[in-house]
């Protein structure tokens, strides 16, 4: 089945390992070996010399040791070893493994007259891997080496070292990987070591990072690391960086087989495209082999897994993304909605609102301006020119939108989630599905158009199926648009009732908000209030309705024909819904709060006044329920609000609702008790409820009052 689906199981990655042949060196690794190699052979006989090889991670130091220990194999004189101390699980098995290392590296093709030199060496070695480790007791150390000081055996050591015809080198790989106290008892077992003759350490680590360990080890001083490594290592070496030109190269030449192996061969609007994005997003990036690799394998797996069903130059830049910018990238790839199909005026909308689809990249939300970001800022630009253009206040034409959707590329919201998730599985609406719906929006077929939308409503396919849709609604027809508008309202219920009609996650408000975006562009306002006034009297659901028709209603004059006419198809609609019996001040579901405040602003319905006036009389309660729901702040995403504040807007809107002759003549007399006749210092220490009570009264009494 996966074979059937994508070519992973024949890809091959590449294995970020380093090489010891020549031959294989892409960055000029070799020449530089062979200069240590040749250093190596040139340093004077007799003598211990530690050399250190510095550079960052994925600079290539570990194919540099390789390759000069490829130079050194075949010189009579020297004999090496390879240590890592890195592989090793605890401290004490890392230095045992250390000075075996070394024992065994001098008892390499000793000859004859000092075969007893290695066994004397390795006591010695054994001292100090016991005495560093306290693995053992002094008085163990003592009964061992009974018969020899310590003085004594470093001497005949020292001595027999000197007699041998052969030079020792030892390279030490990932230093810069060990925790702070790994690196310092390290460092304590090298110094112990370092005064042999014969002997020669080449270290391979980043020099910034064991600095900072040994500080730490060191407890904190300033520049303590730094000093201990001049104090031991005597011939520091930096490797030179790779040139940004092979480093360009290797990964361009890389793509290229990558696309060759997937059968991926570029036109040549994509291939200029490939090419200057790579120069201004990704160059800057290449800093070591490393990053090379890592991108490669990347892109590899994301060809092999979803190649048939994407734009290729989308993935490549992607996957750049994911490797060179990861903290933007997690961004997209959890609000995918902010940078795909975002329109101007929601992102405008939604920067004051605070809602999902607000620019996530702003300067000071998540540290990170793309505009300071070198390679970043372009880099989305190409991948979202919608979410781009937004930032200038400037949008994607019908035609551009239905270009990025034909190309299957990233910024289509029906595509966006498989170049993160490298599925194109059961959750993806098919084209062929969509082309349907379409077709039959176009032949005002409303039964076909909204039992084929049904058919393919499953919760696991909801999200595709929107975002398709949506794509197509700035191409379609006028009749077209709201044979769906009108399918979808039918099937409100079967998306997730929401909290508020404000909610940013929910998905059929997304549908009822775009159908509102579309209908506004409508220039014939006859045409608007029409379909406005279909789609809310075929709605099954009341906050599909309230959602559509509080974007629309705003965008007629008020008074006006057209207004007067969705004004009243609401209402009928809402009158409806209160005929059911529900509770409009429930606190699990805002919207019903927030849809009759539509009602009454915009219809003839005053259903505040007509359901609650007279209970009022009876019911304080009610009205410190009422209050609750106009003190709280807009709800985005169902907010955990437990100090809800009656500020002089939302009063207002309270005495507007209940009319002034109620407040005047129920709340105040009957309502109003002495504790509430506070100043605003004292709300401090009243309860919510004296608080909203006693709120409602300073801002009746003091109409010109300002918070």
């Amino acid at each position: 089945m996966l074979d059937n689906e994508n070519n992973i199981t024949g890809t091959t990655f590449e294995p970020d390992r380093p090489i010891s042949d020549p031959s294989r060196d892409q960055y000029d690794r070799a020449p530089f070996a062979a200069s240590i190699a040749r250093a190596i052979r040139g340093l004077p006989p007799g003598e211990c010399f530690v050399i250190g090889l510095h550079g960052a991670w994925g600079d290539g130091k570990s194919t540099v040791l390789e390759i000069t220990a490829k130079y050194l194999k075949d010189v009579p004189a020297i004999s090496f070893k390879l240590f890592n101390p890195w592989r090793f699980t605890s401290e004490d098995r890392m230095i045992g493994a250390f000075f075996q290392t070394i024992a065994a590296a001098l008892g390499i093709d000793l000859n004859t007259k000092v075969e007893k030199a290695a066994g004397a060496i390795s006591a010695y070695l054994q001292y100090f891997s016991i005495a560093n480790e306290k693995a053992a007791k002094a008085s163990d150390l003592l009964e061992r080496h009974s018969t020899t000081s310590l003085e004594d055996l470093r001497e005949r050591v020292r001595r027999d070292l000197r007699k041998c015809t052969q030079r020792v080198v030892i390279f030490v790989d990932d230093i810069d990987r060990l925790h702070a106290a790994e690196a310092a008892v390290f460092f304590r077992a090298l110094k112990a070591c370092a005064d042999l003759p014969n002997l020669v350490y080449v270290l391979a680590f980043d020099r910034d990072v064991v600095a900072a360990s040994l500080n730490a080890a060191l407890g904190g001083m300033v520049d303590a690391g730094q000093r201990y490594l001049e104090k031991i290592i005597q011939i520091p070496l930096a490797m030179p960086p790779a040139s940004l030109g092979d480093l360009q190269r290797v990964c361009k030449r890389g793509v290229q087989q990558i696309l060759l192996e997937n059968g991926i061969v570029l036109g040549h609007e994509q291939i200029v495209r490939w090419h200057f994005a790579f120069e201004r997003s990704m160059t800057r990036q290449l800093k070591t082999p490393r990053n090379v690799i890592q991108y490669l394998n990347a892109v590899r797996f994301a060809m092999a897994a979803i190649s048939r069903a994407t734009e290729p130059v989308d993935v490549l830049l992607v996957e750049a993304l994911r490797i060179f910018f990861p903290q933007a990238y997690a961004i997209v790839r959890e609000r995918p909605r902010a940078f795909a199909g975002v329109s101007t005026t929601k992102l405008d909308d939604a920067n004051v609102r605070g809602q999902d689809n607000a620019d996530p990249l702003a300067c000071g939300v998540n540290g990170i301006d793309p505009r300071h970001t070198p390679g970043l800022d372009f880099l989305l630009g190409e991948l979202f020119p919608q979410y781009h253009l937004s930032l200038s206040k400037m949008d994607l034409g019908p035609a551009q939108c239905a270009s990025l959707r034909a190309e299957m590329r990233v910024a289509s919201p029906g595509f966006t989630n498989r170049y993160f998730t490298y599925v194109v599985g059961s959750t993806n609406v098919s084209e062929d599905a969509i082309r349907g719906i379409v077709q039959a929006a176009h032949g005002d077929n409303g039964m076909l158009v909204q039992s084929l939308i049904d058919l393919q409503l499953s919760n696991a396919r909801q999200s595709s199926l929107v975002e398709s849709l949506l794509t197509q609604l700035d191409v379609l027809e006028t009749r077209a648009v709201g044979t769906i508008a009108v399918a979808f309202s039918q099937l409100a219920d079967r998306f997730e009732e929401p909290f508020s009609l404000e909610e940013s996650s929910s998905l059929g408000l997304r549908v009822a908000r775009a159908m509102a975006a579309r209908l506004n562009c409508l220039e014939s306002h006859q045409d608007r209030a029409f379909w406005t006034s279909a789609i809310v009297e075929a709605s099954t659901d009341t906050w599909f309705a309230a959602a559509l028709c509080e974007d629309v209603v705003g965008s007629f004059a008020p008074g006006s024909t057209e207004a007067i006419k969705v004004a009243n198809a609401f209402g009928e609609h809402f009158a409806g819904f209160v005929a059911t019996g529900v509770d409009l001040l429930d606190s699990d579901r805002r919207w019903k709060f927030e849809a009759m405040c539509l009602a009454d602003r915009i219809s003839k319905v005053h259903v505040v006044r007509d359901r609650f006036i007279s209970a009022m009389e009876t019911d304080g309660g009610l009205v410190v329920r009422l209050l609750r729901c106009y003190a709280l702040p807009t709800a985005f995403d169902h907010p955990n609000i437990s100090d809800p504040q009656l500020g002089p807007e939302a009063a207002r809107a309270f005495v507007a609702a209940v009319g002034d002759q109620a407040v005047r003549n129920i709340i105040m007399p009957r309502w109003i008790r002495p504790e509430h006749q506070v100043l605003p210092e004292e709300w401090c220490h009243l309860n919510i409820d004296n608080r909203l009570m006693a709120q409602l009264h300073y801002w009746y009494a003091n109409p010109n009052a300002t918070a």
